[in-house]
C-alpha cells in the first residue's frame, strides 16, 4: 500500500539526501525478514541486465541476511554483473576511497542461495 510506504519512511520533499536515507533505512529494514544468514555481511550491487533478473537476484541476497544498494554505496561488498567492459573494470580496482569490489556473476548469487552457504566469488 503506497499510503502505509508513505507514512513508514515519510516523505522526502524532492530532497535527494532525505531520499536516499529513506532508501538505506528501507533495505535495513528489508534485511530483518531473513530466512538465513548465507550473505550476512554482504551488501550487494546488481549493475545492469542479469539473469535471473534483478528483483529475483536482489530476493536472495535479502533472503540470506544480506542488503542489496542501488548505486556504487561504498557500502558494497560485492558488485554482480554479466558485462563489464574493461574500462569499468580498470575504474572499479582502481578506485579511490575504499571501492575495490568483487564482481560477480549472478550464478554466484543463485548458487549460494540455493546451497544456503555463501560461495567462492573465484
Amino acid at each position: 500500500n503506497t499510503e502505509q510506504r508513505e507514512d513508514k519512511y515519510g516523505d522526502h520533499g524532492g530532497d535527494h539526501q532525505q531520499y536516499l536515507q529513506q532508501k538505506r533505512r528501507k533495505l535495513d529494514d528489508q534485511r530483518r525478514r531473513t530466512e538465513g544468514n548465507w550473505f550476512a555481511g554482504c551488501v550487494v550491487w546488481i549493475d545492469g541486465l542479469t539473469d535471473p533478473p534483478a528483483d529475483d537476484l536482489e530476493q536472495l541476497v535479502v533472503a540470506g541476511g544480506g542488503l542489496v544498494c542501488d548505486s556504487r554505496d561504498r557500502r558494497a561488498t560485492h558488485i554482480v554483473a554479466v558485462n563489464m567492459t574493461a574500462a569499468q573494470t580498470k575504474k572499479l580496482k582502481a578506485r579511490k576511497r575504499g571501492f575495490a569490489k568483487p564482481a560477480v556473476c549472478p550464478q554466484w548469487v543463485v548458487d549460494s542461495a540455493a546451497r544456503r552457504c555463501r560461495q567462492d566469488p573465484g
